[in-house]
């Protein structure tokens, strides 16, 4: 703490050794500290670079009070000053810290999306998760993340998101996403749960994965009897009739043999089918396979 009192004449050659500590925004701040004083203020608080002695930046966090009785004289101020270097410092790294992950992040060459453990909500997304998903990032942020797969497996990605949420580490697992344009991708997902600024999140790297006979939205609209089914029971069907066992399906579509089972038995039962042959039989005379 330090009483100033270098308003005074006579003490005025005392204040000559401020000239160095003093640094460009030191004479700022001083500036502005008189224009607070002659307008009748007995407050002032700012922050401010001095110099130490060796000509090194100090950042200081300046207090000024008038005492009461000389708020006309200004023959008693109280001056106090703390050292903030090591704090400011500290949020220098973290603001260097921030900008080069968000060069890395939006330079990335896989889709990248950030979705928060408690909402699911999408909150980042970088330019290769828009070209991903055939939308601009602006549409992507906000979305629940669910929205990126097949309605009919929006459950089952609920679960496993919460799960992870819960667990914390890391999972890799193959799935499919849903562009905008309706059209469905095989991608192979890298996700982990992270900590900034004390909140959770969940980062997800997303690569797609070679095409392994998904249909194309408009091969989907052109067969016969092919509306009558949703996107994933076509392509399941149509898998089916190839000869493809359980297994093989879940692989080629990236989901698990309890889903394409449950989806199986809503397909025969949507399709008033019995048995396997006639869901064959089905598919070639509807034209899904030749």
């Amino acid at each position: 703490m330090l009483h100033w009192n270098c308003m005074k004449p006579r003490v005025k050659k005392n204040c000559r050794g401020l000239i160095a500590l003093f640094s460009k925004d030191s004479y700022d701040v001083f500036r502005e500290e008189m224009i607070a004083l002659s307008e009748g203020k007995t407050e002032f608080r700012s922050e401010a670079v001095n110099l130490t002695l060796k000509g090194a930046e100090k950042y200081i966090l300046l207090n000024l009070s008038v005492m009461p009785g000389h708020e006309h004289t200004l023959s008693n101020v109280l001056v106090s000053t703390t050292d903030i270097s090591a704090m400011k410092r500290l949020e220098n790294d973290l603001r260097e810290s921030e900008e080069k992950y968000r060069r890395i992040f939006e330079t990335a060459h896989d889709a990248i999306l950030l979705a928060d453990t408690d909402t699911g909500i999408i909150l980042e997304a970088n330019i290769k998760a828009a070209k991903l998903l055939g939308m601009n990032t602006d549409e992507i942020v906000g979305m629940h993340f669910t929205q990126l797969h097949p309605k009919e497996e929006a459950h089952i990605h609920r679960k496993q998101f919460k799960n992870h949420a819960n667990l914390g580490g890391t999972v890799s697992e193959n799935v499919v996403i849903c562009r905008k344009d309706s059209d469905w991708i095989p991608v192979s997902i890298s996700s982990g749960v992270i900590n900034i600024k004390g909140r959770r999140y969940i980062s997800a790297i997303f690569r797609k994965l070679p095409d392994r006979g998904l249909p194309r939205a408009q091969h989907f609209k052109s067969i016969k009897g092919a509306q009558r089914l949703s996107r994933r029971e076509y392509d399941i069907v149509r898998l089916i009739a190839s000869g493809l066992t359980t297994k093989e399906v879940a692989e080629n579509l990236c989901i698990s043999s309890k889903t394409v089972q449950t989806h199986r038995t809503r397909i025969m039962q949507k399709l008033n089918l019995h048995r396997i042959n006639d869901l064959v039989r089905y598919a070639v005379t509807s034209g899904m396979v030749e």
